[in-house]
C-alpha cells in the first residue's frame, strides 16, 4: 500500500515539469492507461534508457502484442493481397555492420524469412533501439499496428523513412524491413553525430509548430524548447515539429491550422500502450540522502514523484517502497524515515513537513537501548520502549542525546610523537603526546566505549591498548591473529566499542571483543588485491567495508558478502584516502590527501571537496579520530 502524505502547499513534479532536475535513478514504469497528452513534456518526450532499450521486448512478446491489437485480420483485398501486421512475413536484406566514425550503429543482419514481429525484434537488437519505439513508429506513421487490412502502400512507407513532407518517398527504401532498418539506423546516426544536428540536446532549440512556421512570412509560430536528452532530440530531427496547445488538448484528435501531430502521437501511443515515457526518478535534492541511506536495497524504488513544499523553510519529499526521503532546504539536511514505526505514524498524523510541531526531519529513525528518536527542525520526537511519544526541545537534546554530534579530525605522527588536532583546520596541535616506539604499527579506535578515540600499538600479533591520550603503560594487552595479518579497526556490532578484524586476501575475520580467540564473523568481500576502507557509511552505528579500485569505491552497508550497495568515483587513482565523519552527521565519508593538503568530502559521491585544509608536513604519517570526545555518549 502506498502511504500518502499531507502535502501542504505542494508542487508535484510530473513528467511534464522539470524532469531535468532529477537524478538518474529510475524505477519501473507504471501500468499503461489512456492519455490526453496532458503529461507531454516537449523537452523530454521519452528518456534515453527507454528509447534505446533493445531488450524491451522479445519477438514472442511483440507477436503477442500484435495479436492483442488486431485479433483477426480482414481478408486481403484482391488488388494488393497484403495481410495485417500480426500475420505478415517478409524477407530481410543482408546488411553488414553499419559503422560511423568508429561507432557501430547497427550490427550485421543476415538475409532470412521472418514474421513482422521477428523483423521488429531483429532490427531493434541489431541497432540498439527499443522494440516498443519501433511499434509506436509504425503506428504513428502509417497506423500499421492497428490496421486490419493495411495495403501495400502502408508497408512501403511503414516508418516514413525517406518520405519528406515536401516531396515523394524514395522507392529504394520501400518495404517493412527496409523502413524499420533505416529508421532505426537513422536514430542511431543522429545519436552518433548529435552535435552536428539541427536539434541538439542540452540546449535551447527553436522548433516550429507546423511546416508553415518556416514560411516567409511565417503563418504559424515556433516554440523555444530546452531539449533534455538525445532520444527527444532524435524525435524532433525525424519529425521536426512540436505540438501546440490545440494539438495537445485534442488528444488524438485535430487541433487547429497550426497543429502538428507526429511527436504528440508518438507520446500518446507509447503512453497508452506501454506506460510512462519517463521513469520515476529520485529528485536531485534527495539523491545524496538516497545513496547514503543505502539506495534501492534499503529505500526501495520510487513510488511517487518528488514533491516540493514551501512550509518550514521549504524542501522536498518523495515516497519509496520502504519509506519516505526528505530534504530540508533551510537545514541543508536530508533524512530517510521508514514506514510503520510509531514515530513515523505520529509525524504523518501531525502533518508531516508542514507540521508546526515538528517541521522537517534532520535525522532518520534510530534507537539506543530502549530509546528511539527522530530529530526534527522544531524538536526531537522520542519514545522509550512502548511508552507515550514525547517531545524534547533541540537545546536540551544537544546535551543529552546519546548521538551527540561530533567530528573526526587529524593527528600527525612523527616517530613516537603524536600531534593531535581537535578541529579540521590549520595551526598548531591541540595536544602532543608520546606513546610506544618509533617503529610500532599504530591503530586508532574507541577501545572502551567512552566516545574518545585513542591509540593502540601493534607488535606482531600483540596489541597494546591505551584508553587515554597520554604516555605510559598500556591499559590492556591482547593477542589476535597472525603477525603477518592485515588488521582493520571498526565497531562491527554497533555496541560503541571498536574492535579488530584481520584480513587474509578477500576473507575477513571479525572479532566483536578486545580478546583473543576465534573470530565472531567470517566474511568474503571484494578481491584480494583491493584496498579496503572501514566506516559507518549509512549512519546506523555499525562499521562496514568499502573497497577501492583506483578512484572507484564499492561500499557495503552490512558485514556480508554480495554486491556493493553504493558505487561512486572520487579523487584520483593515486590519492591517499582517509575515512571520517567530518561534519558530525554520523556518516563516514572520504578525504583525499595530496602532500600536506586534505580535501574533505561530506557525501559519498563524486564532486568537489566541501573543505580544503593544510596541516602538518607532506611526509607525516596521518591518523584520524574523534580525539576530544565531542561525539561521545553521555
Amino acid at each position: 500500500m502506498i502511504r500518502r502524505l499531507r502535502t501542504g502547499s505542494a508542487l508535484v513534479l510530473v513528467a511534464a515539469l522539470g524532469l531535468a532536475t532529477f537524478a538518474a535513478v529510475a524505477a519501473p514504469a507504471p501500468a499503461a492507461q489512456a492519455v490526453t497528452a496532458a503529461g507531454f513534456n516537449p523537452g523530454m518526450i521519452i528518456t534515453d534508457d527507454l528509447f534505446y532499450d533493445s531488450d524491451a521486448m522479445t519477438a514472442t512478446e511483440v507477436q503477442a502484442f500484435l495479436d492483442r491489437m488486431v485479433p483477426v485480420c480482414k481478408d486481403p483485398d484482391l488488388s494488393n493481397d497484403i495481410t495485417c501486421l500480426k500475420d505478415y512475413s517478409t524477407t530481410t536484406v543482408a546488411r553488414s555492420a553499419a559503422i560511423t566514425s568508429g561507432k557501430v550503429l547497427c550490427s550485421e543482419i543476415p538475409a532470412q524469412t521472418a514474421t513482422a514481429a521477428e523483423v521488429i525484434d531483429l532490427v531493434a537488437r541489431a541497432c540498439g533501439v527499443s522494440q516498443k519505439v519501433l511499434l509506436v513508429l509504425l503506428q504513428k506513421e502509417q497506423g500499421l499496428v492497428t490496421a486490419t487490412d493495411p495495403g501495400i502502400a502502408k508497408y512501403n512507407k511503414a516508418t516514413g523513412y525517406a518520405c519528406p513532407d515536401t516531396g515523394s518517398c524514395d522507392t529504394k527504401y520501400y518495404g517493412l524491413f527496409n523502413q524499420l532498418y533505416w529508421a532505426a539506423w537513422q536514430y542511431r546516426y543522429y545519436q552518433a553525430t548529435a552535435s552536428t544536428r539541427s536539434y541538439v540536446a542540452g540546449q535551447y532549440n527553436s522548433i516550429g509548430y507546423h511546416p508553415s512556421s518556416w514560411y516567409n512570412p511565417p503563418l504559424c509560430g515556433k516554440a523555444t524548447v530546452y531539449i533534455q536528452n538525445q532520444a527527444t532530440a532524435g524525435l524532433y530531427i525525424y519529425t521536426p515539429y512540436v505540438p501546440n496547445a490545440a494539438a495537445l488538448t485534442a488528444g488524438y484528435g485535430t487541433g487547429d491550422s497550426c497543429s502538428s501531430y507526429g511527436n504528440r502521437n508518438f507520446y500518446n501511443y507509447y503512453t497508452d500502450w506501454f506506460g510512462s515515457t519517463t521513469r520515476i526518478f529520485v529528485g536531485t535534492a534527495l539523491a545524496s540522502t538516497y545513496f547514503a541511506a543505502g539506495g534501492s536495497s534499503t529505500v526501495g524504488d520510487p513510488t511517487g514523484y518528488p514533491v516540493q513544499l514551501t512550509d518550514n523553510g521549504g524542501g522536498w519529499y518523495q515516497e519509496f517502497d520502504n519509506g519516505v526521503l526528505y530534504y530540508s532546504t533551510a537545514a541543508g539536511t536530508g533524512a530517510f524515515l521508514k514506514y510503520g514505526t510509531a514515530l513515523y505514524n505520529a509525524y504523518i498524523s501531525a502533518g508531516g513537513p508542514s507540521s508546526t510541531t515538528w517541521g522537517w526531519p534532520l535525522t532518520g529513525y534510530r534507537c539506543y537501548d530502549s530509546l528511539c528518536a527522530i530529530e526534527f527542525q522544531l524538536g526531537v520526537m522520542t519514545q522509550t520502549g512502548t511508552s507515550a511519544i514525547a517531545k524534547v526541545d533541540n537545546a536540551t537534546w544537544a546535551t543529552t542525546s546519546p548521538w551527540r554530534f561530533g567530528t573526526d579530525s587529524l593527528t600527525v605522527r612523527r616517530e613516537n610523537a603524536y600531534y593531535i588536532k581537535n578541529t579540521l583546520g590549520s595551526g598548531s596541535a591541540d595536544v602532543t603526546l608520546y606513546y610506544g616506539r618509533a617503529d610500532d604499527a599504530v591503530l586508532v579506535g574507541d577501545w572502551d566505549g567512552d566516545g574518545v578515540d585513542t591509540l593502540m600499538v601493534r607488535r606482531g600479533n600483540a596489541y597494546y591498548v591505551k584508553n587515554t591520550l597520554a604516555g605510559g603503560d598500556a591499559d590492556k594487552v591482547l593477542y589476535y591473529g597472525r603477525a603477518d595479518d592485515v588488521v582493520l579497526v571498526g565497531d562491527w556490532d554497533g555496541d560503541g566499542v571498536d574492535t579488530l578484524a584481520v584480513r587474509r586476501g578477500q576473507t575477513y575475520y571479525v572479532k566483536n571483543s578486545l580478546n583473543g580467540g576465534s573470530a565472531d564473523v567470517v566474511v568474503n568481500y571484494g578481491l584480494a588485491t583491493d584496498q579496503v576502507l572501514v566506516g559507518d557509511w549509512d549512519g546506523d552505528g555499525v562499521d562496514t567495508l568499502a573497497v577501492r579500485r583506483g578512484q572507484t569505491y564499492y561500499v557495503k552497508n552490512t558485514i556480508a558478502a554480495g554486491g556493493a550497495d553504493l558505487t561512486f568515483n572520487y579523487g584520483r587513482a593515486d590519492d591517499a584516502v582517509l575515512v571520517g565523519d567530518w561534519d558530525g552527521d554520523l556518516r563516514d565519508t572520504l578525504a583525499v590527501r595530496r602532500g600536506q593538503t586534505y580535501y574533505f568530502r561530506n557525501q559519498l559521491g563524486a564532486g568537489s571537496a566541501d573543505l580544503v585544509v593544510n596541516y602538518g608536513r607532506a611526509d607525516d604519517v596521518v591518523l584520524v579520530g574523534d580525539w576530544d570526545g565531542d561525539g561521545a555518549f553521555p
